[in-house]
């Protein structure tokens, strides 16, 4: 079983590498998305609840594109041009939207319930670990709203939870330890969503995809030839 793991972190990381190369764009769509939603934000702010609505639209919009982006670059084979921008933008926006939808509903529910402010946190948690994949169902799979997006997101980590998580705890300390290191280039929000959040993207979606291809008894036989 061991074997078969670190088989699969290599055949991961592998694909991580080429979907980075193949989609240099998206990278620099990534590192755009802080500066064309500041510019937003100066623009919509002085609007108040119309701005802040057309704002939250507009990230949905691009997160969505990038999510479609990123998924396409794990995808396909062929290098992807500029044009991969354009060609996102729109896609994946319902998706996003209903799980922000969603998010926004519960914690609306949690602020209004009179509950311990360590309830809604501890429920966040929660969540966040057991449908942590959902960003990874929505540019992998076919979708039919959030309940669906969520049961796809839940039945994959009782089933890969170990092979998910294990990675994601060394990603989290390595990204701690260069955030907080002193004079840290990463120190800098934007450039550290440029230089680390994109690969991580990259990994977890290749990681998925992995996952999903196979079981854990299929991958253990397979890394004995």
């Amino acid at each position: 079983m061991i074997r078969s793991t670190i088989q699969l972190y290599s055949a991961v990381v592998t694909d991580t590498a080429s979907a980075i190369l193949r989609g240099p764009f998206v990278w620099l769509m990534l590192i755009g998305l802080p500066i064309v939603l500041g510019l937003l934000s100066m623009v919509l702010g002085p609007l108040g609840i119309i701005g802040r609505f057309a704002l939250g639209f507009a990230s949905v919009y691009f997160y969505g594109a990038y999510l479609y982006a990123v998924g396409q670059s794990i995808e396909r084979k062929n290098p992807l041009g500029i044009g991969i921008i354009r060609e996102s933008l729109g896609h994946h926006l319902w998706d996003v939207m209903h799980i922000a939808f969603l998010h926004w509903i519960c914690s609306l529910v949690f602020s209004l319930g009179g509950l311990p402010a360590a309830v809604p946190t501890l429920l966040g948690i929660v969540a966040f670990v057991l449908f942590n994949p959902w960003p990874e169902v929505i540019h992998s799979e076919r979708t039919n709203g959030a309940m669906d997006i969520l049961v796809r997101a839940f039945r994959f980590m009782t089933q890969n939870g170990p092979e998910w998580v294990i990675p994601h705890l060394l990603l989290v300390g390595l990204g701690w330890a260069a955030l907080n290191a002193p004079a840290s280039a990463l120190s800098s929000v934007g450039l550290g969503l440029g230089v680390f959040l994109h690969p991580v993207m990259v990994f977890r979606g290749a990681l998925y995809r992995r996952l999903a291809g196979g079981s854990r008894r299929a991958r253990t036989w397979r890394s004995q030839f």
